[in-house]
């Protein structure tokens, strides 16, 4: 699969991949889209994700540092519970 660069998806690492081992930082976790956040979940409660366009699941061992959006009246985005 080539990405608009013409570049292969498939042999980039995604961030998860990069931080394996380490820290990932993420930055105005409130601005994450709701369809988005259980796939977020699954890897930090599972340690498990997939590659967009693979059927394979991943392990990662990966500390996660986050900053929330904040705006002058709390949370810019929601966070679902």
């Amino acid at each position: 699969r080539l990405g608009d660069d013409g570049e292969s998806l498939r042999d980039r690492p995604g961030r998860f991949q990069l931080a394996h081992g380490g820290t990932i930082f993420l930055d105005e976790l409130g601005d994450l889209p709701l369809e988005l956040q259980p796939k977020l979940l699954r890897v930090l409660q599972e340690g498990q994700y997939e590659r967009v366009g693979e059927d394979t699941t991943r392990q990662v061992d990966v500390r996660v540092l986050y900053r929330p959006a904040v705006g002058e009246g709390g949370m810019a985005g929601s966070v679902r519970r």
